[in-house]
């Protein structure tokens, strides 16, 4: 019981720890997405999450997602998916990083259809 408890108590805290981020963009406002970068799992492994969800009311569709200038790669967390990604206001997607690590992830750059948007973390 201990140990679940131990567990449990380490999975909220990695599912919880995040990184601060600074947008700039081309043509996309900043406050369109916002974008974090989780660490998700266990004691004994976890993975880096990047979690994007859109704040504007339009509807907007996401053509491609580049993270650390295509250095890492990803696959979806909770499904697979193609490009591209509809939003709307409040939707959430989640992207699952391959070939990186929490600590090496430095940029997120995010194309739509109303243009481009890059979310820095420090």
């Amino acid at each position: 019981m201990h140990n679940l408890i131990k567990t449990l108590g380490l999975t909220t805290l990695l599912s919880l720890s995040a990184l601060a981020f600074q947008g700039c963009s081309s043509g996309l406002e900043p406050e369109t997405f916002s974008v974090e970068l989780n660490e998700q799992g266990t004691y004994s492994w976890s993975t880096p999450v990047i979690t994007i969800r859109s704040n504007v009311a339009e509807p907007i569709e996401v053509t491609n997602v580049t993270v650390n200038n295509g250095q890492c790669t990803y696959i979806g967390h909770d499904k697979q998916f193609n490009f591209p990604l509809h939003f709307k206001m409040g939707q959430v997607f989640r992207l699952r990083l391959r070939g990186c690590s929490f600590e090496n992830v430095v940029q997120v750059d995010i194309e739509t259809n109303k243009g481009n948007g890059s979310y820095q973390f420090n």
